[in-house]
Protein backbone atom coordinates (compact mmCIF):
# COMPACT_ATOMS: atom_id res chain seq x y z
CA UNK A 1 0.00 0.00 0.00
CA UNK A 2 3.00 2.31 0.55
CA UNK A 3 4.88 1.66 -2.30
CA UNK A 4 1.20 2.31 -4.42
CA UNK A 5 1.04 6.05 -2.48
CA UNK A 6 4.10 6.46 -2.90
CA UNK A 7 4.17 6.01 -6.84
CA UNK A 8 0.92 7.79 -6.86
CA UNK A 9 2.31 11.22 -5.50
CA UNK A 10 5.34 10.51 -8.28
CA UNK A 11 2.92 10.48 -10.62
CA UNK A 12 1.37 13.82 -9.78
CA UNK A 13 4.44 15.35 -9.23
CA UNK A 14 5.54 13.83 -12.98
CA UNK A 15 2.37 15.01 -14.66
CA UNK A 16 2.68 18.61 -13.10
CA UNK A 17 6.48 18.87 -14.62
CA UNK A 18 5.57 17.55 -17.96
CA UNK A 19 3.02 20.42 -18.09
CA UNK A 20 5.24 22.96 -17.73
CA UNK A 21 7.20 24.57 -20.66
CA UNK A 22 10.45 22.00 -19.85
CA UNK A 23 10.69 19.06 -18.10
CA UNK A 24 13.94 18.82 -16.03
CA UNK A 25 15.29 16.17 -14.03
CA UNK A 26 17.34 19.02 -11.78
CA UNK A 27 16.78 17.90 -8.39
CA UNK A 28 14.20 20.68 -6.33
CA UNK A 29 13.11 21.00 -2.89
CA UNK A 30 9.90 19.18 -2.29
CA UNK A 31 7.32 17.88 0.57
CA UNK A 32 7.35 14.41 -0.68
CA UNK A 33 10.80 13.63 1.08
CA UNK A 34 10.31 13.76 5.06
CA UNK A 35 13.68 15.51 6.95
CA UNK A 36 14.93 12.21 8.58
CA UNK A 37 15.62 10.90 4.77
CA UNK A 38 18.00 13.72 3.97
CA UNK A 39 19.86 13.03 7.80
CA UNK A 40 23.32 12.04 7.38
CA UNK A 41 24.35 8.57 7.60
CA UNK A 42 26.05 7.35 10.54
CA UNK A 43 27.06 4.18 11.19
CA UNK A 44 27.27 4.53 15.35
CA UNK A 45 25.48 2.41 17.78
CA UNK A 46 22.00 3.71 19.37
CA UNK A 47 23.76 2.73 22.79
CA UNK A 48 26.92 4.00 23.34
CA UNK A 49 29.31 3.01 26.19
CA UNK A 50 29.88 5.94 28.45
CA UNK A 51 33.06 8.53 27.74
CA UNK A 52 32.06 7.78 23.89
CA UNK A 53 30.67 10.23 21.02
CA UNK A 54 27.04 9.82 21.05
CA UNK A 55 25.33 9.14 17.86
CA UNK A 56 23.16 12.00 18.00
CA UNK A 57 25.83 14.16 18.64
CA UNK A 58 27.74 12.84 15.63
CA UNK A 59 24.74 13.55 13.29
CA UNK A 60 24.45 16.80 14.11
CA UNK A 61 28.13 17.61 13.25
CA UNK A 62 27.68 15.72 10.38
CA UNK A 63 24.85 18.09 9.59
CA UNK A 64 26.64 21.66 9.89
CA UNK A 65 29.79 19.87 8.09
CA UNK A 66 27.18 19.44 5.07
CA UNK A 67 25.90 22.37 5.52
CA UNK A 68 28.95 24.20 4.77
CA UNK A 69 30.03 22.92 2.12
CA UNK A 70 29.00 23.84 -1.24
CA UNK A 71 28.20 21.90 -3.58
CA UNK A 72 29.03 23.61 -7.12
CA UNK A 73 31.92 24.60 -5.40
CA UNK A 74 33.15 21.09 -4.79
CA UNK A 75 32.19 20.08 -8.74
CA UNK A 76 34.24 22.84 -10.02
CA UNK A 77 36.90 22.06 -8.00
CA UNK A 78 36.79 18.57 -9.54
CA UNK A 79 35.86 19.29 -13.08
CA UNK A 80 32.65 17.74 -13.15
CA UNK A 81 30.32 19.36 -15.10
CA UNK A 82 26.96 17.60 -14.73
CA UNK A 83 25.41 18.87 -17.69
CA UNK A 84 27.70 16.07 -19.57
CA UNK A 85 26.54 13.58 -16.96
CA UNK A 86 22.80 13.73 -17.61
CA UNK A 87 21.00 16.88 -19.66
CA UNK A 88 18.93 18.84 -17.14
CA UNK A 89 16.61 20.34 -19.34
CA UNK A 90 15.05 18.63 -21.92
CA UNK A 91 12.22 19.90 -24.42
CA UNK A 92 8.73 18.97 -23.60
CA UNK A 93 8.36 18.13 -27.21
CA UNK A 94 11.24 15.70 -26.98
CA UNK A 95 10.30 12.23 -25.74
CA UNK A 96 13.53 10.35 -24.51
CA UNK A 97 13.37 6.51 -24.35
CA UNK A 98 15.96 4.48 -23.13
CA UNK A 99 17.22 0.84 -22.98
CA UNK A 100 15.46 0.14 -26.60
CA UNK A 101 16.50 -2.79 -28.11
CA UNK A 102 19.29 -2.53 -31.13
CA UNK A 103 19.73 1.14 -30.00
CA UNK A 104 21.76 3.04 -28.33
CA UNK A 105 21.29 2.73 -24.36
CA UNK A 106 22.50 6.42 -23.80
CA UNK A 107 21.39 8.71 -26.84
CA UNK A 108 22.34 12.08 -25.06
CA UNK A 109 26.12 13.79 -26.22
CA UNK A 110 28.93 11.84 -24.49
Amino acid sequence: MIYYEKHFEYRILLEYLQKQDEFTTELKRSQLYSERAVEPKVFLPFYNAPYTLPRKVEIERRKRLYLSLDVETLLQERGIITSELMPKYIPADKVVTLNLPNQDPAPFAP
